[in-house]
């Protein structure tokens, strides 16, 4: 069974206007990159996120199961 596309791509491939503005002014790709994975996360799409084992990120103590 072939993956799901992550959810910013299938945004990009299912709107016209986003499509066609990327095709046609590729050097903004990064940011819409960007704001896609900043606005479309897993958790809209009935996934949440849950750490698997105690660590720290950047200085960030995560606890498992947060």
């Amino acid at each position: 069974m072939p993956a799901a596309p992550a959810p910013p791509t299938a945004s990009s491939l299912t709107h016209d206007a986003q499509r066609r503005e990327i095709m046609e002014h590729p050097e903004k790709i990064g940011p819409d990159v960007e704001e896609l994975m900043r606005y479309l996360t897993i958790v809209q799409f009935g996934r949440g996120r849950v750490a698997k084992e105690d660590l720290e990120i950047a200085g960030a103590q995560i606890k498992k199961g947060d």
